[in-house]
C-alpha cells in the first residue's frame, strides 16, 4: 500500500541503510574537493507489481552520510517486488558502472 512507503524511505534514509562505518575507515577514503558521490538505493517490496525507478541529479551537493563523507549529487531509487532481486542488483550494478564514467557524470 502507498501508506508503507514513507516508512520504506525512512528506513532506507537511517545511517546503517547508508553506509555508516568506523572513524577510522571513513578517514582512509577523505574525498578530494572536486571529489561527487552518487546514493544508489535498492529495496524489494511486497506492494508492486513492476519495478518503480528515479533518477536524479542535484544541483548543488548534499551531505547525505555517504561513506568517506564525500557530498552526493546523484541519486537512483529502484523500488522492486521481492521476485525480482536478481534483476534490481543488476540494474544497481549497471548503474554503478555508469557513474564511473568520467564521460557521463561531466
Amino acid at each position: 500500500p502507498a501508506e508503507a512507503l514513507p516508512q520504506l524511505i525512512a528506513a532506507l534514509s537511517s545511517r546503517d541503510a547508508v553506509g555508516g562505518g568506523d572513524a577510522a575507515d571513513e578517514s582512509a577514503l577523505a574525498p578530494d574537493a572536486n571529489e561527487e558521490a552518487a546514493l544508489l538505493l535498492l529495496s524489494h517490496v511486497d506492494f508492486l507489481d513492476k519495478p518503480l525507478m528515479s533518477f536524479v541529479r542535484l544541483k548543488t551537493c548534499l551531505d547525505l552520510g555517504a561513506e568517506g563523507k564525500t557530498s552526493v549529487r546523484y541519486l537512483f531509487f529502484h523500488f522492486g517486488p521481492r521476485g525480482q532481486a536478481a534483476a534490481s542488483e543488476k540494474v544497481g550494478k549497471a548503474l554503478a558502472g555508469i557513474l564511473l564514467d568520467e564521460d557521463f557524470i561531466s
